[in-house]
Formats: C-alpha cells, sequence, structure tokens
C-alpha cells in the first residue's frame, strides 16, 4: 500500500514544518512551494504559477496539488490532502481501514452549512472571492439543476483511493474550479455528485480554528508565521 500526503503552500507568509509523527509506514510527503522551506520530511516542489488572476493568483495556483494531486504525484494507491496548518497524526492505515473500505473518498461535513447556495452568500459577505467567479459558480449550480440543502463539506483535509471514479470527479472538480470560484468546497459537492462518488464521513471537524479530529488536527494558526 503506497500513500501519499500532499499539502501546499503559495503566497503567505507562513512557514512549512515537518510533521511531528511521519514514521507511518509506505507513506511520502509532497509540498508545492513558492519558497523553499527548511524541512527534511516533506519533499518540496516549485509550485506551478499558471493563474493570471490579480487577485486570487496563489490561491488558485495553489489548488492545483489539491485537487489533481493524482496526476502530479503519481503511482499512489491513496492520496492525503491537507492544507498546511494541519497534520497527519493517525496512521493513514488505520483510516483507510475504518473509513474506505467500502468508500472511495473520506471527507469532513461543514460544521456549520449544508447548503452551497448560503455558501456562496456568505464568501460573497467575506469578500473572499470577487463577485464575478461566484456567480459563475452559483449559475453552474442552477444549470445542473443542484437542490438547496444538498450538502457541504470542509475541504481542509480528504482521503481517497487512486480509482477512476475519484480521477473523474476530481477532473470535474478542477473543471468548474476554473471556470468559476477558487472556493473549492463549493464546487466538490456538485463533482462528486456528478460521478456518485462514494463518500464516508470523518468524524469531527478539521478548521483551524477549534478543530476537534483525531486524523488531520490543526496544529497551529492559519496565519501563524
Amino acid at each position: 500500500m503506497k500513500i501519499a500526503v500532499i499539502t501546499s503552500l503559495s503566497g503567505l507568509n507562513s512557514t512549512l514544518r515537518d510533521p511531528s509523527n511521519s514514521g507511518f509506514e509506505g507513506v511520502d510527503y509532497y509540498a508545492s512551494v513558492d519558497r523553499l522551506h527548511n524541512v527534511r520530511v516533506w519533499r518540496q516542489r516549485p509550485i506551478i504559477e499558471f493563474s493570471k488572476d490579480p487577485n486570487y493568483a496563489a490561491r488558485r495556483n495553489a489548488k492545483l496539488p489539491k485537487v489533481l494531486g493524482f496526476m502530479m504525484v503519481p503511482g499512489y494507491d491513496y492520496y492525503i490532502w491537507h492544507d498546511h496548518y494541519c497534520e497527519v497524526q493517525t496512521d493513514p492505515k488505520e483510516i483507510i481501514a475504518q473509513y474506505l473500505e467500502d468508500s472511495e473518498m473520506a471527507v469532513f461535513k461543514h460544521a456549520r452549512r449544508d447548503c452551497v447556495y448560503e455558501e456562496i452568500h456568505i464568501v460573497a459577505l467575506s469578500k473572499f472571492d470577487s463577485v464575478e467567479n461566484l456567480n459563475a459558480m452559483h449559475d453552474v449550480f442552477r444549470r445542473c439543476n443542484w437542490p438547496n440543502h444538498a450538502g457541504l463539506y470542509e475541504m481542509t483535509s480528504f482521503i481517497y483511493k487512486n480509482t477512476a471514479t475519484v480521477q473523474a470527479t476530481m477532473l470535474n472538480w478542477w473543471d468548474i474550479i476554473v471556470q468559476s470560484s477558487s472556493r473549492d468546497q463549493l464546487s466538490f459537492p456538485l463533482a462528486a455528485g456528478m460521478n456518485n462518488l462514494k463518500l464516508a464521513i470523518l468524524p469531527g471537524s478539521a478548521q483551524p480554528y477549534g478543530g476537534n479530529n483525531i486524523f488531520f488536527p490543526s496544529i497551529r494558526s492559519k496565519t501563524d508565521s
């Protein structure tokens, strides 16, 4: 069983840090970064700066390893993504045995909402993305007749099998992101639904403030440097 853990750090003042526990057998660690960090566990790779968005280029660039990790570091049976302020503290093989026997991907439910339309409204009020990008995202969901309250997930951390269905889901997810908003938790439910992806729900939350789970706990503030 070969497992890849992937993270990315782009356009932030934060520092990449090695995981406190990296002794899991068969697990490799990859980080896409826009500058080198003083680490020994992470295999650092230069981030691909494809986006020309004047305001959100760094965030959009960071989505490529997050969504298409199976293409960027091919050849693994399972992939784990977590944002740079989290770390894997449970043996991935234990997570796989418990949650991926009958499912293809394990994710956290959103702690506060279950509706992409409500989340789009919150993102707009918070100015986390442009009105143009969010309107484009809204139009994608309406064209697909996506219902209200059809589920929302925290995509801070997740784990998946390298299957054809997962690959199709990730490619659809990427397609929606490049067409509209880079707020990827908005587009994931649609991509998963389009492919009838078998999802397992991880207990707790992986959010940076008050996240509570045994798998990918937050190890620092999202803006800690």
